[in-house]
């Protein structure tokens, strides 16, 4: 697959725009050390809802965080505690999710180390592998090998990029994640509270790393261009010093970033979607607009619909949409057309690489999607509201 990053000065702001095959994908604002998400921490319990099974723990600086313990093995600070949970608990958590207008963010006890090809987690047992790799002749081989280098209480999963990976280049990731963990483990009972154990990579180093290939990477930001340098020696990274037309002009991200903040997105066909995010959820509602050319309304409806579900794969991932989406196509009356819909919609949204599915169609025509929330929402780092385009077609 064709892909390339451009990161670009769009006023006060550092846009990361990835574009596949010509064509972007996903848009975010560069905030260097921003999200607490991937950091890891000693907390301390300081209120207990028994109701809900959940705690609020404070990290350093005062930040206060979400936990729901789970039935998975949790690393406390001292030996000589109560089975329960209690206020005053000192234990080892990571930032799963950030905060968002209401919420806090939201932590978990099995914390995690991420690499390029591995991801080693505390609390975990055995060898897992990524969905995507079939091969089970090299499953078999990979679990034999990385079992011996697992610590105790933790587990590990081989991601997709490791399958085209040597084999030195795996076992020295492994090495060094496996170091790292022994560390944060040895040292977290001795750490004073609040420490942080763990500083996560940015979300451009981790964005750049869990990528499969990158093609190219253009950047006017001198600072990011050496920084990526050392950090990604074997990349393609270009330093754009066109002082006459700028960065984000040669993109036009001035057009995307406004195309991105309205609810409104047009389709080739004349139909549109409305994207509006709620405090719960997101909806988006599939319009057929201009386009009225078949004789057929289930024909209309059928090719409008596969039509609207390439964009909405494209705008969720694009924006960064979260959590819960409601999706109100147009009605289809066949059950058949139902199935061949949602299944379509899967198949273009296992190619995001946050994780989103397609859950189900309900009886009122509302397709379920859920996709993990990590960073805000696109519109959220931009000011936290949408805007309508300011023309109409």
């Amino acid at each position: 697959m064709n892909r390339k990053l451009v990161i670009a000065r769009y006023g006060e702001r550092t846009l990361i725009v990835v574009y596949e095959q010509e064509k972007a994908v996903s848009i975010q604002v560069y905030e260097e050390n921003s999200s607490l998400v991937g950091n890891i921490y000693v907390g301390k319990v300081k209120n207990i809802l028994r109701s809900i099974n959940a705690a609020f723990v404070e990290l350093s600086d005062g930040q206060i965080c979400y936990y729901e313990p789970k039935n998975k093995k949790v690393l406390y600070t001292a030996q000589n505690r109560a089975d329960k949970l209690t206020v005053g608990d000192e234990l080892v958590l990571q930032i799963g999710k950030d905060a968002t207008k209401t919420k806090a963010p939201l932590a978990k006890a099995d914390f995690n180390l991420s690499g390029r090809y591995l991801v080693l987690i505390y609390g975990e047992t055995g060898i897992m592998f990524s969905k995507k790799i079939s091969d089970s002749g090299w499953k078999e081989k990979w679990e034999q090998k990385l079992k011996p280098f697992c610590p105790e209480n933790c587990g590990m999963i081989v991601r997709t990029n490791a399958y085209d990976a040597t084999d030195a280049v795996l076992l020295k990731e492994c090495d060094r994640l496996t170091e790292q963990m022994r560390r944060i483990v040895e040292q977290a009972i001795y750490k004073k509270c609040h420490t942080r154990l763990y500083q996560a990579p940015s979300a451009l180093t981790a964005l750049i790393r869990d990528f499969h290939t990158v093609d190219e990477i253009v950047t006017d930001c001198a600072d990011l261009a050496e920084m990526l340098h050392e950090t990604f020696p074997g990349y393609q990274i270009r330093l754009y010093e066109d002082e006459n037309l700028p960065l984000y002009k040669l993109h036009a991200l001035e057009k995307l970033t406004r195309d991105c903040l309205s609810p409104k997105v047009w389709l080739k066909s004349g139909g549109y979607l409305v994207i509006e995010p709620t405090e719960a959820l997101t909806v988006i509602d599939v319009n057929s607009g201009k386009f009225t050319k078949s004789k057929n309304p289930n024909g209309t409806h059928r090719k409008t619909n596969m039509e609207a579900a390439v964009e909405i794969a494209r705008q969720i991932r694009l924006r960064n949409l979260s959590g819960m989406i409601l999706v109100d196509f147009i009605d289809l009356k066949k059950k058949e057309d139902q199935e061949t819909l949602l299944s379509y919609m899967n198949q273009l949204l296992c190619q995001d690489p946050v994780g989103a599915e397609a859950l189900d169609l309900t009886r009122l025509n509302l397709m379920e999607i859920i996709r993990r929330r990590i960073y805000k929402p696109f519109y959220e780092q931009m000011g936290g509201r949408l805007e309508w385009s300011g023309h109409e077609k």
